[in-house]
């Protein structure tokens, strides 16, 4: 039996936006290029493990686009019933107001949306005797959620075959936590050790992380670079009788995320445009030497002796000249101090800890706060209007409905 995994495709995603189309293209072009995969490897079953798009919301295209290609693979291999899986991302909206509801139809009977009936509290597994799959879609507070469900979730791996979780959470204990990710957003690998799980899909981390052992977790990872400095390597799992085996998928741009840093020394502006220019002149070469096309991030940081002002405008210019052919774009990350200047960055709060800050006073219900943060932000990202970026009367009533009953609450 042989399962092909990916995650974290996001379709439509068009960060930065001066380069978004070109961006479009590349998450749709490595989607494509992981369906090949899947054909020349004549997997059994195709397991995806959320944000299979960008936002909840996406142009006609980008849904029918990505049904287009889950057909093409299922005509291609002559798949059954239920060969696809795939549970909700955060980027794919809520358990309510899901992008998945774009993707499924009653005529696409292989294509199964698990995971968010098991957030619900209800049982929810597929088995056909080969293979037995059970998922969670994304919670904000994932930690407390799981441990809630933990049951629902042993009972759904007690049926035969090879018995497989697909989860779209960062597993503490596995993978490298992102500064600013709140603890009860995460899964404890100790959690996952416990279940009667044969293999974990983990979905939500975008680099790529070895599998690991007693249970089996494999993190495919994004499919393409979801920042412009993620390093990859991107591509889909395949998996064979138990064992994983890893392939990088063709990117349509190479992505170079370039630094020039004087490493706390005083250097003049002249240093600064000179290893600027080296560096995007050695990616222009390596492009050449490849074929291929790319796009450049160019941080430039440290401290000069002149006008940090002027150098920006330098750099910037130097920028403007260097993009064309091969280096279709280059992203520009000044952060050059004056010496003498007496700046210091301050720090950066996570918006974690500035809502904590501010609702202090509500600390009893803190958790509920947040996820209710969590449920304003979505709808506000799917139904804000476009020339005031709020929400109507009718939809926010329910927030502020919410609201009330916190703050009564805390207020008995």
């Amino acid at each position: 039996m042989r399962i092909g995994l990916f995650s974290d495709t996001h379709i439509g995603r068009c960060i930065p936006r001066e380069v978004g189309e070109l961006r479009r293209r590349a998450f749709r072009y490595a989607f494509s290029r992981a369906v090949d995969a899947f054909i020349r490897e004549r997997v059994d079953y195709v397991i995806h493990a959320g944000d299979l798009f960008e936002k909840a919301y996406m142009t006609p295209g980008e849904s029918v686009f990505v049904k287009n290609e889950l057909h093409r693979l299922v005509e291609q291999l002559g798949l059954g019933e239920a060969s696809i899986f795939v549970v909700r991302g955060n980027h794919d909206g809520t358990a309510d107001r899901s992008a998945l509801d774009y993707v499924r139809h009653p005529l696409a009977k292989y294509l199964r949306v698990i995971g968010d009936r098991m957030l619900r509290g209800e049982a929810e597994a597929f088995s056909d005797g080969e293979l037995t799959v059970t998922g969670l879609g994304y919670h904000p507070f994932m930690r407390s959620k799981f441990k809630a469900v933990k049951p629902l979730v042993q009972k759904a791996l007690s049926r035969g075959g090879f018995r497989v979780l697909v989860i779209h959470s960062f597993v503490e204990g596995l993978h490298p936590i992102p500064p600013g990710c709140p603890q009860h957003s995460t899964i404890p690998l100790q959690e996952l050790r416990e279940l009667p799980a044969d293999m974990v899909v983990a979905g939500h981390y975008h680099g790529h992380v070895e599998p690991y052992r007693e249970p089996l977790i494999v993190t495919p990872g994004g499919t393409e670079a979801i920042n412009l400095t993620d390093k990859g390597p991107f591509g889909v799992y395949i998996v064979e009788d138990g064992r994983p085996r890893f392939l990088e998928v063709e990117r349509l741009y190479e992505v170079g995320s370039l630094e020039v840093s004087s490493s706390g020394a005083v250097k003049p502006a002249s240093w600064f445009l000179a290893e600027a220019s080296k560096s995007l002149e050695a990616f222009k070469e390596r492009l050449k030497a490849s074929g291929r096309k790319g796009i450049a991030r160019l941080a430039v940081r440290g401290v000069t002796s002149d006008d940090s002002y002027e150098l920006e405008r330098r750099l910037r210019r130097l920028a403007e000249a260097e993009a064309g052919d091969p280096i279709l774009h280059v992203r520009l990350v000044c952060e050059v101090s004056e010496v003498g200047s007496g700046f210091t960055r301050p720090a950066i709060l996570t918006r974690e800890e500035v809502f904590r800050r501010v609702f202090q006073p509500l600390d009893q219900v803190m958790d509920r706060v947040l996820e209710l943060i969590g449920d304003v932000d979505a709808e506000l990202e799917e139904h804000a209007s476009e020339r005031t970026h709020i929400l109507t009367d009718s939809r926010r009533r329910r927030f502020v409905e919410s609201w009330v009953k916190l703050l009564e609450e805390v207020a008995r």
